[in-house]
């Protein structure tokens, strides 16, 4: 719960140097600033990879919607 919620920029970045199981969590803490993301990105961990997924799909749903809405238009295909 801390790493989700503090806003205490001292224990937000020992987090991330001293407890990689935990920085996946610093992902969806709202207190956590582009330098400390850019860290946890390149530092990597369990789960990371997952977080930041995760928090990108909530912000293209924040901007366009849920992500399963259907288009207007055709879609390109893969």
């Amino acid at each position: 719960m801390l790493a989700c919620e503090t806003a205490d920029e001292d224990i937000l970045w020992h987090i991330a140097h001293e407890a990689p199981e935990l920085r996946r969590w610093l992902v969806a803490n709202p207190h956590a600033d582009a330098l400390l993301l850019e860290y946890v990105a390149q530092a990597s961990g369990p789960g990371v990879n997952e977080a930041f997924h995760v928090f990108f799909a909530s912000m293209d749903e924040s901007v366009d919607g849920p992500a399963d809405r259907p288009t207007d238009g055709p879609t390109e295909s893969a």
